[in-house]
């Protein structure tokens, strides 16, 4: 009898042993968070057996417990979505200095006068035959279309001058660096349009280069592929830098948003041309415009000029929402443009949303 308590005695103790060792081990060698647990079991197991409860020698069916609950990662932790001011900090305001062959300034309209029009919030320069009368009922009239509450893509952004890029980027305000040109203030806008839940379809496609001439033949046939792909494409927006001034006085046009110098914004919606009939489809686009434009002046005071509209074409007969947006002009800066980006897609993103069912 005795013999066998000490033969059961020596046995807890080398289980004890062996426990405490494992546990030691998984502690210092910093193991993954399972076997931490099996370590921090059997020292639990070693101390119940030193206490003398010989359960914790049996499997664990026999002991009728449940599966032990490892506790989760801190990383697992649900992430914390940021607010638009969190995002816009990561990237923060720097003061440039401007070149003296620079002129900065605001080409906003305040009151009508001779072609200015008021439509709402903004202005439209009117350059057409139409009367004032006919422009204001196109833009009242009911919405063309209506959008709706769906991850399909609704927008899409191309841009017919790609290489087309800001003051500091090259002599001829060109560049083929897609972080320098037409699609980085694309970028911007997209970002905002995906902060409202909107589907867009960003082309970064080269439509200008190496050949310029041709280029709005060659984005019509995207945009038409586009749109036959995915029917749920609402507005189409193309967008352009301008180019103001002379060689040695270039204007940049530009308003104070929020403390920052931004570039200002030329919304064109195009006129039908009725020798030509090439945009039957004309007041709808003005419908749209008009809406942009409006929304623009809300998020953003004064960072409009009038919208253009007159007798171009610039693909605007492909489609209802078929729109061109002229960013800032090459005496801006890449910074002044991206910025100006961000107010746009905000303004198309609250009309997207103004548009829904």
């Amino acid at each position: 009898m005795k013999q066998r308590r000490f033969l059961k005695g020596f046995l807890s103790f080398l289980v004890s042993v062996v426990a405490v060792f494992s546990a030691t081990a998984a502690v210092l060698y910093s193991l993954p968070s399972i076997s931490a647990y099996a370590g921090q079991l059997a020292l639990f197991s070693a101390v119940q057996t030193l206490q003398g409860d010989p359960s914790v020698l049996l499997p664990r069916e026999a002991q009728g417990a449940a599966d032990p609950v490892i506790p989760e990662q801190q990383a697992s932790s649900e992430p914390q979505q940021q607010t638009d001011t969190e995002q816009e900090e990561e990237e923060p305001y720097v003061e440039e200095v401007i070149g003296s062959d620079v002129l900065e300034q605001s080409l906003a309209v305040s009151a009508e006068s001779g072609k200015d029009y008021s439509i709402g919030a903004g202005f439209l320069r009117n350059y057409s035959s139409l009367s004032k009368e006919e422009i204001l009922a196109a833009i009242q009239a009911d919405p063309p279309f209506h959008t709706t509450d769906t991850r399909e893509p609704q927008v899409l952004i191309i841009h017919t001058h790609t290489t087309e890029s800001y003051y500091g980027s090259s002599e001829n305000f060109r560049s083929t660096d897609k972080t320098q040109n037409m699609v980085a203030v694309g970028d911007e806008i997209v970002k905002e349009l995906e902060k409202k839940g909107i589907g867009v379809i960003h082309d970064t496609e080269f439509y200008d280069y190496p050949s310029y001439n041709g280029g709005y033949a060659r984005s019509a046939e995207s945009i038409k592929k586009y749109l036959a792909e995915y029917p749920s494409i609402k507005i189409v927006l193309d967008v352009h830098r301008d180019a103001l001034g002379s060689d040695s006085s270039k204007t940049a046009p530009t308003a104070v948003i929020d403390g920052k110098k931004v570039a200002q914004i030329m919304v064109v919606s195009n006129c039908n041309n009725p020798e030509k009939n090439n945009l039957p489809n004309f007041k709808q686009n003005l419908n749209i415009a008009a809406r942009l434009q409006n929304a623009l002046e809300e998020v953003a005071p004064g960072i409009t000029r009038p919208v253009l509209f007159s007798y171009r074409d610039y693909n605007q007969g492909l489609a209802p929402g078929v729109l061109l947006a002229e960013v800032g002009g090459h005496a801006n800066t890449l910074q002044q443009a991206r910025w100006a980006g961000k107010y746009l897609g905000r303004a198309l993103a609250q009309v997207v949303l103004d548009l829904q069912e």
